[in-house]
């Protein structure tokens, strides 16, 4: 099963309610999780529901988390641990800022489903920055798919297979590397923290 890095923008206030409430923490990553529940729709709609057999579902009010987040405020990373080791030339240490989707900042969350990661402001503009330096010479220069392959990065099938042009391992990491520089880069000029997952 492959796992995927969630990063997710969040304000002071947000963020403060979330250490308070550490439960919150992965209905907040991950609302598309949560709990249905099937709803009784009032007046003509309702009795056309009931009479088609057709249920209407929401998201069961015990289990949603007081903060919302926008899609735009969200990214999801599939090539994260690729990312990584064009980083930091591991399989999942490295120094900061450039181990950051990985580990640093401050564990929040409930250690049941795995704890998530803040990365106060400071940090993501340290993260930004690190990124920003990048080029795509660079992390060509980096890429080494029998290094990659040799230490089991995710999803190891990829770096040594044949490709078309266009759709190498590398290329698939420098169009993820390009949304997550923006995301960070966005997040940094905002002056918000990211809170970071992989699950």
């Amino acid at each position: 099963m492959s796992m995927t890095c969630t990063l997710c923008r969040v304000n002071e206030t947000d963020l403060r309610r979330l250490r308070e409430r550490p439960e919150q923490v992965f209905k907040f990553l991950y609302p598309e999780s949560l709990p249905l529940e099937t709803v009784r729709v009032p007046g003509l709609v309702g009795f056309i529901e009931r009479l088609l057999g057709v249920t209407t579902q929401q998201v069961s009010a015990t289990s949603a988390s007081d903060e919302q987040i926008e899609d735009d405020d969200r990214l999801e990373l599939d090539d994260w641990h690729g990312l990584h080791f064009l980083f930091t030339g591991t399989a999942w240490e490295g120094q900061e800022p450039a181990c950051f989707l990985l580990c640093g900042g401050d564990e929040i969350g409930d250690e049941d489903v795995g704890p998530a990661r803040a990365l106060r402001p400071v940090q993501v503009s340290q993260f930004a920055s690190f990124l920003a330096e990048l080029s795509h010479e660079e992390l060509a220069r980096r890429y080494n798919p029998t290094r990659m392959t040799a230490l089991e990065i995710s999803p190891k099938a990829i770096w040594t297979r044949p490709a078309a042009p266009g759709e190498s391992g590398f290329d698939y990491l420098c169009a993820a590397f390009e949304e997550l520089r923006d995301f960070v880069t966005a997040t940094a000029d905002r002056g918000e923290s990211l809170i970071v997952s992989v699950i």
